[in-house]
């Protein structure tokens, strides 16, 4: 049976209803998402080899950045590591195991031994992060980025689209720059008061409450060219800004 939600909002089990809510908030933030992902796609396409490849979406949330992996690369497989269990439930719900291609992992990405959970032999001919490292900060990347290191194949990449200044965060055009990123695109109001307030999400609210402190967000602590450089110091061969509009910027990495 459907569970009516709150007035205003889709239902508890409407999944593709929530899903499609969280992305239009997620443009408020980042308003060339999709741009973003198309460039994704399309040094994906150009650096690896032929696939079929294993692929790590770091930071999944509702599946939105996994869903077009899917649907471009029909041979590709992916894991969904996500650490936000409302967020998971709803790319669950929406995406499903996608044929088995699809496999969903809750990790937390701040414990020393996350990547355990992946297996003892896991590795992945690309990692993809989409809006999720801007919650870490510079020291905590650094030490993300080497775990990556360890788990891409020699000549994959790691991808991270988001806000990224092209200079100091704290620099004036930095400042500019997120301010136009901005104007004209609030995020929409009430997406978690929604949630909380939905009988249906009880359990996972309530664990996701347990979870707040290790999910917090350490703001934009880092340009565009110092996850580049933190990115070659964890040994990958080469790194570059790939895309970018304004501070909205794709880094890749090539192991």
């Amino acid at each position: 049976m459907v569970q009516s939600g709150p007035t205003g909002w889709p239902a508890s089990d409407d999944w593709a209803g929530w899903a499609a809510v969280w992305e239009a908030r997620m443009r408020a933030f980042f308003p060339h998402r999709a741009d973003a992902i198309d460039a994704m796609l399309d040094v994906l396409a150009e650096l690896l080899p032929p696939g079929p490849w294993r692929l790590l979406d770091l930071g999944a949330g509702t599946g939105s950045l996994s869903k077009a992996l899917l649907e471009r690369f029909p041979e590709a497989s992916i894991v969904a590591l996500d650490l936000d269990p409302v967020l998971m439930t709803i790319g669950r719900g929406a995406l499903g195991a996608a044929g088995g291609r699809l496999t969903w992992l809750q990790a937390d990405l701040r414990a020393p031994d996350w990547t355990d959970g992946l297996g003892p032999a896991a590795r992945f001919d690309a990692v993809v992060s989409l809006a999720t490292l801007h919650h870490f900060s510079s020291r905590e990347v650094a030490a993300l980025c080497a775990a990556l290191a360890g788990l891409i194949q020699p000549g994959g990449l790691l991808l991270n689209a988001e806000g990224l200044p092209a200079s100091a965060p704290t620099s004036h055009l930095a400042r500019v720059f997120d301010q136009a990123r901005r104007r004209g695109s609030p995020p929409a109001d009430g997406f978690w008061e929604a949630i909380e307030a939905d009988p249906g999400f009880g359990a996972v609210v309530a664990e996701r409450a347990g979870l707040r402190d290790r999910m917090r967000g350490a703001g934009r602590a880092m340009s565009a060219e110092a996850h580049c450089r933190a990115l070659r110091r964890a040994g990958f061969r080469e790194a570059a800004v790939a895309w970018r509009y304004l501070d909205e910027a794709l880094v890749v990495g090539l192991r």
